[in-house]
């Protein structure tokens, strides 16, 4: 498994523990729409949700530079291109992952477990710490 990062020490305790283990949780039961595809999931995220800790991730992480003043659906195309080229695929996959006790604690203890220790790479793309990290990947998880 090959992690791009480039700020590691911006990263929450949540994000290094998800990473250094290769492993993340979830509960598919209740948000489990199946959707895992990047991009959808960014629209809906920052257009439908008004979320703006994608941007604000990428800014952290990647691209200081980012203007995030501008609309929303002038930086999503950025942000897009930019983890297709880092991590060279066409096709991106994302999911919210936590820690096991985080989605006991939060959501009744229906945890699912997810192991990343196939041959793929991963971008940190929101870490919110122990609210979540959305992790992006040539390959889906």
């Amino acid at each position: 498994m090959k992690y791009i990062i480039n700020y590691p020490k911006k990263l929450s305790k949540t994000s290094l523990e998800i990473l250094s283990e290769g492993v993340g949780y979830r509960n598919d039961l209740c948000y489990g729409s199946g959707q895992s595809d990047f991009e959808k999931v960014m629209i809906y995220e920052l257009l439908e949700m008004g979320n703006r800790d994608i941007l604000n991730t990428f800014k952290l992480l990647y691209d200081p530079k980012i203007n995030l003043r501008q609309k929303n659906s002038i930086n999503i195309p950025k942000v897009i291109k930019f983890f297709s080229e880092t991590i060279q695929s066409d096709k991106l996959f994302c999911k919210w992952f936590t820690t096991s006790e985080m989605v006991k604690m939060l959501y009744d203890g229906n945890v699912t477990q997810y192991q990343f220790n196939e041959d793929r790479t991963i971008m940190v793309a929101s870490d919110l710490d122990t609210d979540g990290v959305l992790l992006v990947s040539d390959k889906e998880f």
